[in-house]
């Protein structure tokens, strides 16, 4: 009710306009609060990112039809199990994600509105890509809600590792009027 994601959506515009980057937008959703990687999801379906996928190798692929199914196409043999069961396999399943994001090679804006109900795989899977390349031309814009923001909420944890790596940083809003 402030402006944030109006704020958001004019600095979108501003990126393509004077940076040449693409922006892909993600939303999230108290009804959806407990879906995993959903907005992960909604990020590799935009046509940008969506277009990128069948560059990547086949393992990448692979990994994300746990997210996007409808990638698997053609391709004999069964599709991997949704059940990420051994770290490994987390590993592996997030590095593929970060791949696809950054597979179209040119400034990424990631804009995620009302992070305060994303899901805390997500939350964890934001936190890998964002120290998984430093040099990696991304930048991760969110508006969130602070005082849905209870002491024990998983984005405590992400907003303290990414602080303390210096890797974030929090612009906190005061109400907006019409002019501004």
């Amino acid at each position: 009710g402030i402006g944030k994601s109006r704020l958001a959506e004019e600095f979108s515009r501003w990126v393509v306009s004077q940076q040449e980057a693409m922006v892909v937008t993600a939303h999230c959703y108290a009804a959806e609060g407990n879906l995993p990687y959903g907005p992960v999801a909604q990020w590799l379906r935009t046509e940008a990112i969506f277009a990128t996928l069948p560059r990547l190798d086949l393992g990448i692929r692979t990994e994300i039809t746990r997210l996007l199914p409808e990638i698997w196409g053609e391709r004999a043999g069964p599709s991997p199990t949704n059940l990420l069961t051994e770290g490994w396999q987390r590993q592996t399943f997030f590095e593929a994600l970060t791949r696809a994001i950054l597979a179209c090679r040119r400034p990424l804006l990631l804009i995620l509105d009302d992070l305060q109900w994303c899901d805390q795989d997500s939350l964890e899977w934001l936190h890998y890509l964002l120290r998984f390349d430093p040099q990696a031309p991304i930048l991760l814009l969110a508006t969130l809600r602070p005082e849905e923001i209870t002491p024990d909420h998983p984005l405590q944890t992400l907003r303290w590792q990414l602080g303390y790596s210096e890797i974030i940083r929090e612009i906190e809003l005061t109400r907006l009027n019409v002019q501004e």
